[in-house]
């Protein structure tokens, strides 16, 4: 099952949305159930030039850190499991589900027991979806110490290649979300 959606307003339509919701600092204050409202606008538009931002479609950069943790917990799921083969349906999986199942929940109780996350959870506020939001996919994979617990979770002949895996994601997923501006720049070091 692959995850996404695609942002089906132009440019234009996006700065408005962007330039109508922003406060005085330029950013987009957000509350429960307002994606009416915003639109999934979170922050500016990447890119200023109408023609290029029109020829994209993309993920803003918050939904682009969710999804990609996303992927990254099911693979999480599937090496703890032993299954290398890619699927997350019962029939598929077969009796292999139930080790899905088992290391997902496994996953979960590591995670809250050495990092206080609850992670891939259904949102315990009683609100919609689940515990995946932006900055808890960004606590989990931006900080070195929590990254550590999701690689020490994968089976020792994996824990190197994730732990590249996971470091490099956090670098692109932060190049692609960070400030425009030509003054400022990414250390990726």
């Amino acid at each position: 099952c692959v995850r996404f959606f695609f942002i089906t307003r132009s440019g234009k339509e996006l700065q408005d949305t962007y330039n109508n919701l922003k406060d005085d600092e330029g950013c987009v204050p957000t509350k429960t159930d307002d994606y009416a409202e915003r639109a999934g606008t979170s922050e500016a538009p990447l890119l200023q030039d109408f023609e290029t931002l029109d020829s994209l479609i993309f993920l803003s950069p918050l939904h682009a850190i969710m999804r990609v943790f996303s992927w990254v917990l099911i693979l999480m799921y599937h090496l703890m499991a032993g299954i290398l083969r890619w699927s997350e349906g019962k029939v598929v999986l077969g009796s292999s589900y139930q080790f899905y199942v088992a290391a997902k929940k496994r996953a979960n109780e590591v995670v809250k027991a050495k990092t206080g996350i609850l992670m891939d959870a259904p949102d315990p506020t009683g609100k919609r979806g689940n515990t995946l939001k932006g900055d808890i996919c960004t606590r989990l994979l931006g900080e070195e110490r929590n990254r550590e617990v999701l690689v020490s979770l994968v089976p020792s002949q994996f824990q190197q290649s994730f732990r590249a895996l996971l470091e490099g994601l956090w670098v692109i997923l932060h190049v692609y979300s960070s400030d425009p501006d030509p003054d400022r720049y990414v250390d990726v070091n």
